[in-house]
């Protein structure tokens, strides 16, 4: 049980980092490879997005449940150590200490492997989406704690519920500051890097990175922040943001039940009774 709370945010950012690559490796044979000449940027801003978005769902869905549900402060090591991975991603240091150790080990497994540790177009995209789709996930605690404030109510169930849920909103806004205000030094890859490397060091940087497609001309994309999400349509933003967002209750429901969600039931409903009423609200609400 201890560990639990530091497999969870290590395991999460594997499967977002490799639903990135799979769909960097998708859009570069479906789009550049083929030579499209459209616009079809969106096709990878999306997709990348929603992934960021719902592995930091399940990421605090996952210590907001097991914090009502023990009651404990395990989750303190998880939200700290999520942090300061995240920190590390966005820096670009993860990337930079793995090509370093492997080049030292092996230059020839390091060539080998490097095309799987160059940042592409996708990585730096999924550096910018992190700026603010992360705060999708903190709509629908404090919609549920202002609701529960109304009802006279316990802001959000127990003491260490609602902290997990401020600390975690803390460390999103410091990250973000750190990341982007903080002025501290971007991970170098080793020289190899320098002529397949097509991003920039920091999503602020305002030098341009250039996209090749093959039978296409060349299309320079400036290095901005979030000038990928800059480009969709606000009515799609606002999408992507119901998407992620509404999965917040689905987690709680499904692992907690609706009833004392909504705040009719004292302790959490038992899983033969809460899975039905994820999928079936009927009343009254069984406890």
């Amino acid at each position: 049980p201890l560990l639990l709370p530091l497999i969870l945010p290590v395991v999460t950012s594997l499967i977002e980092a490799f639903w990135v690559w799979w769909c960097d490796k998708h859009f570069r044979e479906l789009v550049f490879d083929r030579g499209v000449t459209t616009d079809q940027f969106t096709a990878l801003v999306v997709p990348i997005a929603i992934a960021h978005g719902n592995a930091e769902v399940t990421r605090l869905a996952s210590l907001l449940i097991g914090a009502l549900t023990t009651g404990s402060y395990d989750w303190v090591s998880s939200v700290l150590l999520a942090f300061c991975l995240n920190v590390c991603v966005r820096h670009r240091w993860t990337q930079h200490a793995a090509a370093t150790m492997l080049f030292w080990y092996s230059p020839e497994l390091g060539e080998r492997l490097a095309p799987w540790l160059a940042c592409t177009l996708a990585d730096q995209i999924h550096l910018e989406v992190k700026t603010y789709f992360g705060y999708c996930r903190f709509l629908f605690p404090f919609a549920l704690a202002l609701a529960r404030i109304n009802k006279g109510l316990p802001a959000f169930f127990s003491e260490s519920a609602g902290l997990c849920l401020v600390v975690a909103f803390v460390l999103e806004v410091l990250e973000d500051l750190i990341v982007n205000f903080g002025g501290l030094p971007r991970g170098r890859m080793p020289a190899y890097f320098d002529e397949m490397d097509d991003s920039c060091e920091s999503p602020f940087d305002p030098r341009r990175f250039t996209l090749r497609s093959a039978g296409a001309e060349e299309t320079r994309v400036h290095c901005l922040a979030m000038q990928g999400s800059r480009r969709l349509h606000p009515r799609l933003i606002l999408t992507i943001f119901a998407l992620v967002s509404l999965a917040v209750p689905c987690l709680l429901e499904i692992m907690l039940g609706v009833g004392f969600i909504e705040g009719q039931c004292e302790h959490p409903i038992a899983p033969s009774k809460r899975l039905g009423q994820t999928f079936l609200w009927h009343r009254p609400v069984e406890c």
